[in-house]
């Protein structure tokens, strides 16, 4: 069957690269649904080293067809939902590779019903996070570097304080012997969305940790520590990582919780919603102890029920004493943000 979808795969990129040609069949929301469904076929098919780097090549060329589409008035739903598609995609990508989004990102709003603030917060985000990551652990610019980490997490509070009125959910009353608690979404979907901020505020308080860590290698921790209260720099990031692995465990549906899972299409859309979060978990080097166990069966329960191709090649990452490698090249199916209907 792989055989037959790759051949099928090289007919479809050839017509693609066709339709490219022109501008009339370029804009058509088929070109664009097809660039896309490309994307996703070679993230989760090609060789695991390379797949997250084709997946994102086929992102950035749909991003160029969106980019290069005639204003139009009409209310198109289809265009909404790849517009979203689209956007979302590149955002997940440039989170991972830690560069700025594009300048042709900026001129593409986000579906109508989506704040603009909201896009406007999450590319503030990405280009500092891109800026913070390539910026050396300077003694002396240390105090500069904390302010920019925390104008990160002030940005990333102000999208989590508008998601609850999109996509709810509640806590549910946890068993007497119940790790970690459950979160009781409206859909996958919903839990996508919040997964998708926390993986990013995850990223943001481990650059923070790792930046400091640094730094207070690199000189006189009492003279550094005076500047910018390091010991608590280093607290604050690590009991803040922790606290977001707990809330991405908690995502987790109680009828995923087990190997004998049925493999229903509700079950598998969770499956593919918390494929990159889980991974994102357990890579952080930040997991609280009392989840380490739990965090180690779920991906494993995971990656059983998905068969992919990426999901073997990072079992033996799983082992016992094993280190995580960066499994976020499965955020191919981690596309759509806000724009899916509950």
């Amino acid at each position: 069957m792989l055989n037959a979808a790759r051949h099928s795969q090289i007919v479809a990129l050839k017509e693609v690269q066709g339709l490219l040609k022109s501008s009339t069949t370029a804009s058509l929301a088929d070109t664009l649904a097809s660039i896309m469904l490309l994307a996703i076929f070679a993230g989760l098919t090609c060789d695991p080293d390379t797949a997250r780097a084709q997946w994102g090549k086929h992102v950035r060329g749909a991003l160029a067809v969106l980019n290069g589409r005639p204003d139009s008035k009409d209310i198109d739903p289809i265009m909404d939902v790849l517009r979203s598609h689209v956007t979302s995609s590149v955002l997940i990508d440039c989170q991972q590779r830690s560069i700025s989004p594009p300048k042709q990102f900026q001129e593409i709003r986000f579906e109508p019903r989506i704040p603009v603030s909201f896009q406007e917060k999450s590319e503030f985000v990405l280009d500092k996070l891109a800026d913070l990551e390539h910026r050396d652990a300077s003694i002396v610019a240390a105090s500069e570097m904390i302010e920019d980490f925390d104008a990160v997490d002030r940005q990333l509070g102000d999208l989590v304080r508008i998601l609850p009125r999109l996509h709810p959910y509640m806590i549910a009353k946890p068993a007497f012997d119940q790790v970690p608690a459950v979160h009781v979404y409206a859909s996958h979907k919903s839990a996508r969305v919040w997964n998708i901020i926390r993986s990013t505020k995850l990223k943001s308080y481990k650059l923070r940790f790792d930046k400091v860590k640094k730094m207070r290698q690199m000189a006189d921790t009492s003279i550094l520590g005076d500047a910018i209260g390091i010991e608590e720099q280093l607290l604050y990031a690590s009991s803040s990582a922790r606290a977001v692995v707990e809330e991405i465990c908690a995502s987790v549906p109680e009828f995923l919780r087990s190997r004998e899972t049925a493999l229903g299409t509700d079950a598998v859309n969770w499956v593919y919603s918390l494929l990159w979060p889980l991974s994102a978990a357990r890579a952080s080097g930040h997991v609280p102890m009392h989840l380490n166990d739990y965090l180690f069966h779920q991906i494993q329960t995971i990656w059983d029920v998905t068969g992919f191709p990426i999901a073997d090649y990072h079992k033996n990452d799983c082992g016992v004493d094993a280190e995580p490698e960066n499994w976020s090249v499965s955020n191919v199916l981690e596309t759509q943000w806000l724009a899916d209907p509950l």
